[in-house]
């Protein structure tokens, strides 16, 4: 049975979390800009406990032959080519925060 109104392709509903990184709160579905990109987020209650886990998933990804690495130096590729117009937004979101690890993925740890 699941629990909740959150759907894989869909935006996500309104939430205050945790971020990892600096333990502030965010809202969510606000946290990450919509630029074109997949979000990727990783829930984990205990980040200790599931170190394992964390381990094995950011090997897998960064693994040449994996899907989102291919995806993801193809898109490198093709704004490498065609470089994303710049925003007036841009000195509000810093993309290239987001933009660092894939042009096509952003990985959000909760």
């Amino acid at each position: 049975m699941l629990m909740g109104d959150a759907r894989p392709g869909c935006l996500l509903p309104p939430a205050k979390v945790t971020r990892y990184i600096d333990s502030n709160p965010v809202d969510i579905q606000l946290d990450i800009p919509m630029m074109g990109q997949f979000r990727i987020y990783l829930l984990m209650w205990d980040i200790q406990a599931s170190n394992p886990f964390l381990e094995t998933f950011c090997q897998a990804i960064a693994s040449t032959n994996s899907f989102i690495s291919k995806l993801s130096a193809a898109a490198s590729a093709s704004y490498a080519a065609q470089p994303r117009l710049p925003s007036s937004e841009d000195i509000y979101s810093r993309p290239e925060r987001y933009t660092a690890v894939s042009h096509l993925f952003t990985f959000a740890l909760i």
